[in-house]
């Protein structure tokens, strides 16, 4: 079986990706045999690996190899831009190296620091207190463990057994 990904032929965007024979592709039950391009995770084929969104071009790479056909990831922001060299979209400005987090702000031209948000689902019952975790759990039972990892409580468990 081989990999195969589905072409639209006017946006030349990838739809899917089948794990299919050939015959199955020529039958023309999944559709156009004619949008079908084989692809390979070893990039023997096509580049990169497509996913759902890739783009399917002809490239020219060099003198020996006239054109090749290969798959684009889709430009995540208007002003990144593409690198042949490491074939992936990179931003105009280098994404900080400092630990903490950080997403793409197109209107700055940016990276901000990410702000992590917490759901809470609403209280299933009076039995229940909010975690350290910020999940519901049953009140005994998040009594029960807080008091058994305790410092004092294992302390005078140590000393009296």
């Amino acid at each position: 079986m081989a990999h195969y990904a589905y072409v639209n032929p006017y946006t030349n965007q990838v739809e899917k990706i089948l794990v299919i024979e050939k015959k199955q592709v020529n039958s023309g039950l999944f559709g156009d045999p004619k949008n079908f391009v084989e692809c390979s995770y070893n990039q023997r084929i096509g580049k990169v690996f497509p996913g759902i969104g890739y783009y399917y071009i002809e490239k020219s790479f060099n003198s020996k190899i006239k054109h090749r056909k290969v798959f684009i990831p889709p430009r995540p922001y208007m002003s990144w831009k593409f690198s042949e060299e490491m074939w992936c979209w990179i931003p105009p400005v280098p994404k900080p190296d400092d630990g903490i987090d950080y997403v793409w702000n197109e209107r700055t031209k940016n990276w901000i620091q990410s702000i992590k948000t917490i759901n809470i689902l609403p209280k299933p019952d009076k039995l229940f207190v909010l975690n350290e975790n910020y999940q519901w759990e049953e009140r005994k039972s998040f009594y029960k463990r807080k008091i058994k990892n305790n410092k004092i409580v294992k302390f005078f468990k140590k000393l009296l057994f």
